[in-house]
């Protein structure tokens, strides 16, 4: 990974709605850093796509 990549982070709440978490490239090593916030407590997803496709492993099931 270069780092122009398009990346997309989406957080999907206990009630469905879903909101963009800002992400960025970490470092040169091709890591990307999102920063999460949990507006409600409960089950999420996160979501990961990767110029548009999605990331092996996603949606990510998470407690919050």
């Amino acid at each position: 990974m270069s780092g122009a990549e398009a990346l997309a982070v989406r957080v999907a709440g206990p009630g469905g709605a879903a909101a963009a978490a800002p992400a960025a490239l970490a470092d040169g090593g091709g890591h990307f850093r999102a920063a999460l916030a949990w507006a409600q407590t409960g089950p999420h997803r996160i979501t990961v796509l990767l110029d548009g496709v999605a990331v092996p492993g996603t949606p990510l099931a998470v407690r919050a």
